[in-house]
């Protein structure tokens, strides 16, 4: 049941204090903005544009859509406490099935979030909050009054009442009811903190950030190995789907996942990774590391351990990695690639051609996928750019299956050494690593 009833207030003096927004908004997205001036924003999960124009026409500040529960939510606080006028939000429309984005800020609003940064309360998929300061969700809890929940709600004159309720001055104050709980409701005039102007993008030059847009398609971005490792792991067991692979083998699974790293070689190997269980310490991990990249650049060769030793031996195996990039049908694609890229900066040429293939259609293809053994890495892509007057190299990785917990920094970290191989035989700097996987995966039952 939803009721709206005039209930006048009578505050002594009062004043209807308003402020001029420094910048806002401040975050891009999908949204509509009116007068900045009012009190009220409306978040409509799903998109429906005639939602929110119908919201801006019958007064509000802004009104857009909010998909995801995590950077989704970020921005709409980000929004908010930039503009201190705004001290409603009303929930409206269809919820985001999965993110269950409405639900997830109302939980926001009324519980915070814990010390990993996940909304408490929240049963969406991925309900955390990394990329903004406590103090921002804190000040956000502070500066709103009321979530006002009318989610699944569709008619455009419901939502005209209450945001016409939420500007009127006290003496003509209203009180909404939903269901039992009541709002009294009025313009009170501006939060007294000033405007907070915070932008997420510049996390993007510590931590890293990501979104998930669903278990289809999941983006992240980090400065190194280490900060991206713990964002993937906890965009899959949030957002991923349980799938059962062609072995039988449950897993936790995204597919289609990138993974940008700004400065591949800083800092690539996260304090306790173990890819190996009979790695015992970090001096031996890092020993494992450097030889797991040497395989890379090696014929038929693996990594084993015997006799308490980290051992570089060769493998007794069809084919390995090293085996595909150095000596694939007595083509060594590394020096091809070297040579490319010398003769196109020679030319002064920014070139978008250079590509290391893995896959051997004759040997790797079979109509019998389970009796495949495809190679996981399948393509690595290089970009030489000039930058600032100097010559730097990107590169794209494609691997079609990822094991994320054991394997990405050990992957990564072999795709950020052959990007650094390039870049010293063709006097380049090494720029950034783009990681991207076609299933990105856990083991549950490991």
């Amino acid at each position: 049941m939803i009721k709206v009833t005039r209930k006048p207030v009578k505050i002594p003096n009062f004043k209807c204090k308003k402020v001029k927004p420094k910048v806002f908004p401040v975050e891009s997205g999908n949204y509509l903005v009116g007068n900045e001036y009012s009190p009220v924003a409306v978040v409509i999960p799903m998109p429906d544009r005639n939602l929110a124009k119908v919201a801006i026409e019958a007064g509000a500040c802004i009104a857009g859509h909010l998909v995801t529960a995590n950077i989704g939510i970020e921005k709409v606080i980000t929004n908010v406490i930039a503009n201190p006028n705004i001290r409603y939000i009303i929930l409206y429309g269809r919820e985001s099935m999965g993110h269950l984005s409405a639900h997830s800020l109302k939980m926001l609003h009324k519980n915070g979030i814990d010390e990993n940064g996940r909304i408490i309360g929240s049963k969406g998929l991925t309900p955390y909050i990394r990329n903004l300061p406590r103090k921002a969700v804190e000040r956000f809890r502070e500066q709103i009054i009321y979530v006002i929940d009318l989610i699944g709600n569709e008619d455009p004159s419901l939502l005209k009442n209450v945001i016409r309720a939420c500007i009127q001055e006290p003496e003509n104050a209203k009180e909404l009811e939903i269901n039992g709980e009541k709002f009294l409701l009025y313009d009170p005039g501006a939060f007294e903190g000033e405007p907070m102007i915070i932008q997420i993008t510049s996390k993007l030059e510590s931590a890293g950030v990501y979104e998930t847009l669903s278990p289809y398609s999941t983006v992240i971005h980090a400065r190194t190995i280490s900060s991206a490792y713990p964002l993937l792991i906890e965009a899959i067991m949030s957002a991923g789907r349980e799938v059962l692979d062609e072995r039988g083998s449950l897993t936790k699974e995204l597919l289609n996942v990138q993974v940008h790293i700004i400065e591949p070689l800083k800092d690539p190997i996260p304090e306790g990774y173990r890819p190996e269980g009979w790695i015992k310490s970090d001096k031996e991990l890092r020993e494992y590391m450097e030889k797991y990249v040497a395989t890379y650049f090696t014929k038929k060769s693996v990594v084993e351990y015997e006799d308490g030793k980290i051992i570089l031996k060769e493998a007794d195996v069809s084919y390995t990695y090293g085996d595909r990039l150095t000596n694939y049908y007595g083509i060594d694609q590394l020096e091809i690639a070297v040579k490319a890229i010398k003769k196109a900066i020679r030319e002064n040429r920014q070139t978008r051609r250079l590509v290391l293939s893995l896959v051997d259609p004759k040997v790797d293809l079979s109509e019998d996928s389970e009796k495949m053994e495809i190679p996981c890495f399948t393509q690595y892509w290089i970009y030489n750019r000039r930058e600032n007057g100097k010559w730097v190299l990107h590169a794209t990785m494609f691997l079609r299956s990822h094991d994320a917990l054991r394997a990405f920094p050990a992957n990564s970290y072999a795709g950020a050494k052959i990007l650094e191989y390039l870049a010293k035989r063709t006097s380049c700097e090494v720029g950034t690593l783009t990681m991207f996987f076609g299933s990105c995966h856990i083991y549950l039952d490991f």
